[in-house]
């Protein structure tokens, strides 16, 4: 399996990723977008998933959101939930860029947080065929935490009765 770098944009970041083209199939052919879920990026758990798509003749593009991985944005390591659903968006702008790719046939693939993602854009964005969500990360109640533990999230309101 191989896969060649690519990078996209999204709200003026260039953000990094990994293209999964089928070795052997005709063009356009499918293609899903993925991402790591809470803090990961596209090396973590992502490749094994990639091959057995290629395998079925899915493209896969697998990117890193913005602060993560090879991605550009400071700081490191933020989490903008709101941003990184915008970035699944910018993905599948750029694959429906691509002649190779058939646009009529786009999924979305998360695990975790992005799984949360994924449910929401496939919710939302017409241009998504098919999901996956493993482990889908959907929302907490925060009542019971630490503000400080909410201070790496953009926009993060502290819980209620806290202050």
């Amino acid at each position: 399996m191989a896969f060649m770098p690519v990078t996209f944009a999204s709200d003026s970041l260039q953000l990094a990723a990994d293209l999964y083209l089928p070795d052997s199939t005709s063009t356009p052919v499918p293609a899903v977008v993925m991402a790591a879920g809470f803090g990961g990026v596209k090396e973590m758990l992502m490749p094994p998933y990639a091959a057995a798509l290629n395998e079925a003749g899915i493209a896969v593009l697998v990117f890193d959101y913005a602060c993560f991985g090879s991605s550009e944005g400071e700081p490191r390591q933020h989490m903008d939930l709101d941003a990184q659903q915008r970035a699944y968006r910018h993905a599948l702008d750029y694959l429906t860029g691509r002649p190779d790719i058939d646009r009529s046939r786009l999924g979305v693939f998360g695990t975790s947080m992005s799984g949360g993602h994924a449910l929401a854009l496939a919710a939302s964005d017409t241009r998504v065929r098919s999901v996956v969500a493993l482990i889908p990360f959907t929302g907490f109640d925060s009542s019971g935490l630490d503000p400080s533990v909410l201070d790496m999230f953009e926009d993060a309101a502290p819980p209620p009765g806290s202050g």
